[in-house]
């Protein structure tokens, strides 16, 4: 009929590495989205619900809803209209992990983690696996980089990274290595992809 909504949802069961390992895809968090809000409480729900799990369990850690555009050679960008805290959430913590394990000299381990972080292009520089394409962007881009912030924008984005550095300093490395197991292989996203939604 004239004037049908074309519209075609997948849904995608994925754990984060899976989530996360498509070196092509980048997810974009567009500018009209409200900035990065969760608190101190949020933060330790999500470090207890995965350090609470035992053997094979899973972890559903909710569902994001991307509208995919027509993929082309290079980098996929996907819009994330739903799900932005909870997916950049992730990569903070998945970002503080990777440096204490280059602190404590792993290299390889640390490089498996920033992988998940990056997204590229053949012959291209690496880009941020997700691109705050909102006002906290250039903040966001100097915690990755653990550069001091002297008065923070968002105090939110600046907690997340402090609250996370925090409990990852004070664990041991073989079990922040269960940690970052669990977190990878056992936390489970549903990726809604929407298409040709106008």
């Amino acid at each position: 009929t004239a004037g049908h909504l074309a519209m075609y949802i997948t849904p995608k069961s994925l754990t984060i590495s899976q989530l996360l390992s498509a070196e092509s895809e980048q997810y974009v968090v567009p500018a009209y989205q409200r900035r990065y809000s969760w608190h101190e409480k949020q933060l330790w729900e999500l470090l207890d619900d995965i350090s609470l799990l035992e053997g094979n369990d899973t972890h559903l850690l909710g569902s994001i809803v991307c509208l995919t555009g027509h993929h082309t050679a290079g980098i996929n960008k996907l819009e994330l209209v739903d799900g932005q805290q909870r997916l950049t959430t992730i990569c903070i913590l998945l970002q503080c992990l990777a440096d204490r394990l280059k602190t404590d000299g792993e290299t390889g381990a640390a490089q498996d983690v920033e992988r998940l972080l990056l997204a590229k292009a053949l012959g291209e520089q690496p880009v941020l696996k997700i691109l705050l394409d909102s006002l906290d962007a250039s903040e966001f881009e100097r915690h990755l980089a653990n550069k001091d912030l002297d008065q923070p924008q968002n105090r939110n984005l600046a907690g997340a990274f402090s609250t996370f550095r925090k409990w990852i300093a004070e664990k041991r490395l073989a079990d922040l290595g269960t940690f970052l197991y669990r977190l990878k292989n056992q936390c489970i996203v549903i990726r809604l992809e929407v298409s040709d939604a106008k």
